[in-house]
């Protein structure tokens, strides 16, 4: 989706065992069950949002937004 406008949200873990809770959160987000709680979420009547990539080395994901289909 280049050229698209993106916008960055940030989440951090702080303090002992920061590193371990952050690639637990990541994995639950990712193959845990809260992806689908996000998608369902954030998709509307006008966009559908899924996840397009991730890196589990770098603990990113990136949601895309897509236009929905209107259905005929």
């Amino acid at each position: 989706m280049k050229g698209d406008p993106m916008k960055k949200v940030t989440i951090t873990f702080e303090g002992k065992r920061a590193e371990e809770m952050a690639g637990k959160f990541f994995s639950y987000l990712v193959d845990g069950g809260l992806e689908d709680t996000v998608i369902d979420h954030l998709s509307d009547a006008t966009t559908d949002v899924g996840i397009g990539e991730c890196d589990a080395d770098k603990l990113t994901v990136r949601f895309d937004c897509k236009p929905r289909c209107s259905g005929a």
